[in-house]
């Protein structure tokens, strides 16, 4: 006769259900991860990361070139700006400019001073206006020096600078003549000195086709008055 033990049988193993999804394989009824598929997803993400950061960096040096630029174009048009107010300045590089302007800012301390001096003591002082030509006394006729045109250049930017009577329409024919000869105008000024005088300062920027010689642009610029 036959004997069975219980211990000749061997417990049968129980699985629990795996949860099924798309890192598992299917082995009869119940379901095993495999190894080694969830690890392909992080180097993706981790691919998709370094490919964000790379366009925000990108995007950031693109920007600071923008902002660079801009900020010497604004320090240019400062210094061209500053030449315009300097007399007698015949070079407009940045360390002449500075110096002029050093010199011309002392020499109307100076002149300050004297004009305090003089009010103290009463005494009159005979006004002056400075133009191209020299000076030229305030009860004196100044009609044979305007109008007066002064044009210079640094790089592709252009400075000028006009003294002339006030006349309908003549900013009008001014920036028309401009644009003829395929100058950009970046900024104007016109100021009124006196009742009848007008001092016009110009900033412009040529363009491909520009193809003028500054004493060429003044003497277009002086047929227009």
């Amino acid at each position: 006769m036959l004997r069975f033990n219980s211990d000749s049988f061997v417990a049968k193993q129980e699985y629990s259900p795996c949860l099924n999804n798309s890192s598992q394989e299917e082995l009869g009824s119940c379901y095993f991860p495999i190894r080694g598929a969830e690890s392909h997803a992080k180097p993706r993400e981790n691919n998709f990361n370094r490919g964000t950061k790379r366009a925000r960096t990108s995007s950031e040096t693109q920007h600071h070139i923008m902002s660079e630029r801009k900020r010497r174009q604004d320090i240019a048009e400062k210094f061209i700006a500053l030449s315009a107010i300097i007399p007698g300045l015949k070079k407009i590089d940045k360390a002449t400019v500075l110096g002029e302007a050093i010199n011309y800012m002392r020499q109307l301390e100076q002149r300050i001073a004297v004009l305090e001096k003089g009010n103290d003591n009463n005494k009159s002082i005979k006004s002056v206006m400075v133009t191209k030509s020299g000076l030229c006394s305030a009860s004196a006729s100044c009609n044979e020096v305007i109008p007066e045109v002064e044009a210079r250049g640094l790089d592709k930017d252009v400075l000028i600078r006009i003294y002339c009577h006030k006349r309908k329409g003549i900013m009008l024919k001014l920036l028309a003549l401009l644009k003829d000869v395929h100058l950009s105008i970046a900024s104007t000024s016109v100021l009124p000195f006196g009742n009848s005088i007008l001092s016009i300062i110009i900033i412009a920027q040529m363009t491909e086709k520009y193809n003028l010689t500054m004493n060429d642009l003044v003497n277009k610029v002086k047929q227009i008055f």
